[in-house]
């Protein structure tokens, strides 16, 4: 259940767009779609070592009220750029929890 006091972090969903330009090439973009505060459920991260190179993966789970959100969106926290892994609506509450994993530019 959600408690408004809770929601304490503002997370910001883009959404991927695709625009033609004059010569006729299409180009993708990220364009914000929401701006909402959520409750931070969990967070957890690893490191793994792949051929040699070190990998971090941070996720983080939060509770939010329902909205249209999917998972090609992109979200950005504290100025990081995260992707959506998983979404778990539930329409009874009013309420979704959505899982985001840290993306490494």
């Amino acid at each position: 259940m959600i408690i408004p006091g809770n929601l304490r972090y503002t997370l910001t969903f883009k959404e991927l767009t695709s625009t033609k330009d004059a010569y006729g090439a299409i180009t993708t973009s990220y364009k914000d779609k929401y701006v909402l505060k959520a409750e931070k459920i969990k967070s957890s991260g690893k490191k793994t070592i792949d051929n040699e190179e070190i990998f971090n993966t941070n996720s983080l789970q939060f509770r939010l009220y329902n909205k249209p959100i999917t998972s090609n969106m992109q979200v950005i926290f504290k100025g990081d750029k995260y992707k959506i892994m998983n979404i778990d609506n539930n329409e009874f509450q009013n309420e979704m929890l959505i899982e985001i994993e840290l993306i490494n530019e």
